[in-house]
């Protein structure tokens, strides 16, 4: 094995390492839940229900609804890049 090959094996081993730590962290704040709760409620309601339920135009007297519809639109984002809508 040359040293490329072991330098990019010692790469991939502490991407693995920094990955596996960022799951962890995400478990422990509750992120990797809500995440999936996100998900989970887009498959359900689909996408126009979502921005009729989330969308700050629609909850205006609610100062958190930008953040919170960021969060829903960057989950959505995500799974039609994972293929995971149409």
């Amino acid at each position: 094995m040359s040293n490329k090959d072991n330098s990019l094996d010692s790469m991939m081993g502490e991407l693995l390492r920094i990955k596996n730590e960022i799951i962890n962290l995400s478990k422990k704040t509750g992120t990797f839940e809500r995440v999936t709760k996100i998900k989970e409620e887009i498959l359900e309601n689909g996408w126009q229900n979502i921005l009729q339920k989330y969308h700050p135009d629609i909850n205006i007297d609610d100062p958190a609804s930008n953040e919170l519809f960021q969060l829903y639109k960057y989950v959505y984002t995500d799974m039609k890049k994972k293929l995971i809508l149409k």
